[in-house]
């Protein structure tokens, strides 16, 4: 009888998807988010937080933008220690 160890199962990362990129008012975002919770977060290019979302456990949900000014901000992802980011073109 031979007995083997059980095999380690690698995590799987953090996915993020968002569409339309540029945005106009809804931005549309879909995750691979497994964990009870998780967190969105936009900023602009110099840092700076201008929203703060609960991550849905479906894993899609849909953001305004509308009131946010044209340019370049930063989508990220953030759970149980890992995180994804993506860039977003707020386009008016």
């Amino acid at each position: 009888v031979s007995v083997s160890s059980p095999t380690a199962v690698a995590p799987i990362a953090l996915s993020l998807t968002i569409q339309p990129n540029p945005v106009h008012e809804a931005l549309h975002i879909n995750d691979n988010l497994t964990a009870a919770h998780g967190e969105l977060r936009l900023y602009t290019i110099l840092g700076e937080q201008v929203l703060q979302a609960e991550a849905d456990p479906s894993g899609e949900q849909t953001i305004d933008v509308s009131l946010l000014r044209s340019g370049m901000y930063m989508m990220s992802l953030r759970s149980g220690g890992e995180s994804a980011l993506k860039m977003v073109m707020v386009a008016r």
